[in-house]
């Protein structure tokens, strides 16, 4: 049964040659668009193994339906074609899948499209629209769709775009389905007229051109729509990063001048200390009590202590930074910093500010919710072109710390909410990776950036 469906209709081409040709094609980009793109030997190797197991399943289903007569040969590459967007495509499912209904839309209609262009270049040119012309208009009609809807896909990404919002797949769905039903018509247009109409090939060639052509604008307008807005979508959920970052910048600027202020203000408390402190001093001395002097001084080195946060580094944007969280540590935690960056780096103030500032609020605010003591622990340095940070913190339990990998945190409000979602930003934008672990009692967040924008 299968060998004498091979043979008939792909080494005999009982159906000329157009059918195995733009099949092979149709396989071919049905690959390209759902999985992902790699200049490597290994994806072309996959490209080629699946190609033959994807071509090798379809024709064994074919002859199956030629066998029992069901008569469905049209649909079925269409299906197994849904199926494997379904099952084994290596792109996010979502993206695979959109694409996958929009290629079958070009799909459904392309053979009767085909056709009618090389009918009416025939018609105009005076000559017979033999069989020979109908292959060949076939065969590079179909071609010029399949690889056209692909590059058109790869051009437009939408995976590139950003999140595909969820009436777009019903839109896609209601296209394929228009497509469905115009195809239905155009293959039965004698039955559903009663024998009313019935045109030659070459008659009804300008309805179904005119058909095909309104249904291919349609699913490429429909496309551009959903990539347009997508892509608007996502450059406004930017520009609301963004808008965070300054606002963090602004915060921190505000912070750092009030933790100023407050520095200022204890250092005149200490002053003004000391100077009552030494004129006490001063009358014990010259008393001659030199053992009741001592045991005050002792007593006063024991008692005093400075509570000033304040840290020194050469770049300006990290001293303020860790100065200003110094300010916003829970009892018994401190910042145990290691920074090796020069004064100037290739990262934006605002991006470094929203880095730093979130990744340290994380901690603190785990330090805090769990009631854990100890250090957080900051390194920094510049590296062949790469700034690699990482912020460590004490946990008391590991599975609720695996939390902030689905990017949680434990704000509250309208204005809280975006401090795992900013950082992940601020990686992307500078082409680095984001690394979380949790072990040993300690929760990381290691990042790299590349300098070399």
């Amino acid at each position: 049964m299968f060998i004498d469906y091979f043979v008939n209709f792909y080494v005999r081409l009982q159906l000329s040659y157009s059918m195995p040709v733009t099949e092979g094609v149709f396989i071919l980009c049905a690959l390209v668009l759902t999985n992902r793109f790699e200049c490597r030997p290994r994806y072309f190797l996959r490209i080629f193994v699946h190609l033959l197991l994807f071509w090798t399943a379809l024709i064994l289903i074919k002859s199956v339906a030629n066998y029992f007569g069901l008569g469905l040969m049209t649909y079925i590459p269409a299906v197994a074609a849904l199926l494997y967007a379904l099952l084994f495509g290596n792109r996010p499912f979502g993206y695979r899948m959109f694409d996958i209904v929009y290629y079958l839309v070009v799909h459904v209609f392309s053979t009767s499209f085909a056709k009618s262009c090389g009918a009416l270049i025939c018609t105009a040119a005076g000559a017979a629209y033999t069989e020979w012309m109908a292959s060949l208009s076939l065969t590079v009609g179909r071609i010029v769709l399949f690889v056209g809807f692909t590059a058109l896909a790869k051009l437009l990404s939408m995976e590139k775009a950003g999140r595909i919002a969820g009436y777009y797949y019903v839109f896609a769905a209601f296209i394929l389905v228009v497509a469905y039903v115009a195809q239905l018509i155009v293959d039965n247009i004698k039955d559903f007229t009663n024998g009313l109409i019935n045109p030659t090939e070459t008659e009804y060639a300008p309805f179904v051109f005119f058909v095909g052509l309104l249904l291919y604008i349609l699913a490429a307008l429909s496309y551009y729509s959903c990539w347009y807005q997508t892509s608007r979508r996502r450059a406004g959920e930017t520009l609301e990063e963004e808008m965070g970052y300054i606002k963090e910048k602004f915060e921190a600027e505000r912070d750092m001048r009030d933790l100023s202020r407050d520095n200022l203000e204890e250092m005149r408390k200490i002053r003004h200390d000391i100077k009552n402190q030494f004129a006490y001093m001063r009358i014990i001395l010259e008393q001659n009590k030199y053992d009741e002097l001592r045991e005050y001084f002792d007593s006063l080195s024991d008692r005093v202590a400075v509570p000033l946060s304040f840290s020194d580094c050469e770049n300006r944007v990290v001293r303020d930074v860790l100065n200003l969280e110094m300010g916003k540590l829970p009892k018994d935690v401190t910042i145990d910093y290691k920074v090796a960056v020069g004064a100037e780096l290739a990262v934006g103030d605002i991006d470094l500010t929203a880095l730093l500032i979130n990744l340290l609020d994380n901690a603190i605010e785990a330090c805090e919710r769990d009631r854990v003591t100890g250090a957080i622990e900051l390194r920094m340095r510049e590296t062949d072109g790469y700034l690699f940070v990482s912020v460590y913190n004490p946990v008391s339990d590991e599975a609720k710390a695996r939390k902030v990998f689905a990017g949680k945190t434990s704000k509250s409000g309208a204005d809280h909410g975006y401090g795992t979602k900013i950082v992940a930003a601020v990686v992307e934008k500078y082409r680095g990776v984001i690394n979380y672990t949790v072990e040993k009692g300690r929760f990381g967040a290691e990042a790299m950036l590349a300098l070399n924008k």
